[in-house]
């Protein structure tokens, strides 16, 4: 099985719904809240939205969020998921492949997490 079919699993019946913006008016809470599901700790530093071909990651300790990023293989949901995955995982497992199996079972998690408190109200 390829590593990143969990990822597409885990998104279940909200595929084309995870392909939609993040709420701009939420999408700071949501980023916060899946922080802490990462690192079972909440973020501290600054935090804001930001656009275009900007990608959600941390910066200079700043926390930078795009609801609507863009990528060749994800947009809205999707991006900020795997962003914030890519981020977490760099932190938790620094020796490890980004791109292999641990990693798309972390963002496989994060998917799970965020379609059970977000997308399936």
């Amino acid at each position: 099985m390829d590593h990143y079919q969990q990822v597409e699993d885990a998104w279940g019946d909200k595929k084309e719904l995870a392909s939609q913006p993040v709420p701009k008016d939420k999408a700071i809470d949501i980023a916060l809240t899946v922080y802490l599901f990462m690192f079972g700790k909440p973020f501290i530093g600054k935090v804001k939205l930001t656009s275009g071909r900007r990608y959600t990651w941390i910066r200079r300790g700043t926390l930078v969020v795009n609801p609507n990023f863009e990528q060749t293989h994800a947009s809205g949901w999707r991006a900020l998921v795997h962003d914030l995955s890519h981020y977490g995982h760099s932190r938790l497992h620094p020796k490890n492949n980004n791109h292999g199996r641990i990693h798309a079972e972390f963002e496989a998690e994060i998917a799970k997490y965020v379609v059970k408190k977000y997308l399936n109200s």
